[in-house]
């Protein structure tokens, strides 16, 4: 389940990830991808492994939504506070 917030909306790294992406659709459309994929890998690694993060995401990163570890995996910011319910779940 991916829930956006509105208030997304009003981060700086919205703003951000639009200039970079072109425009609003594409932007948004970049943020729920990446929300997936870590939606997918997060009670496996708690992060997106670098072989499973395609480049065209890097934009998500540049804006500031996430940063890669030393590994190279992508960690979104905020996914551990959104992710609680799978980790509840899987318990």
């Amino acid at each position: 389940m991916i829930r956006i917030d509105k208030n997304i909306f009003t981060l700086m790294q919205y703003s951000r990830l639009i200039i970079l992406a072109g425009d609003d659709f594409r932007a948004l459309g970049l943020i729920v991808r990446a929300w997936i994929l870590g939606e997918t890998h997060w009670l496996k690694h708690k992060c997106i492994p670098l072989e499973y993060w395609p480049a065209e995401l890097d934009l998500i990163i540049e804006a500031g939504f996430a940063h890669r570890d030393e590994n190279g995996s992508v960690y979104l910011l905020g996914a551990e506070d959104e992710f609680k319910w799978l980790t509840q779940r899987s318990n």
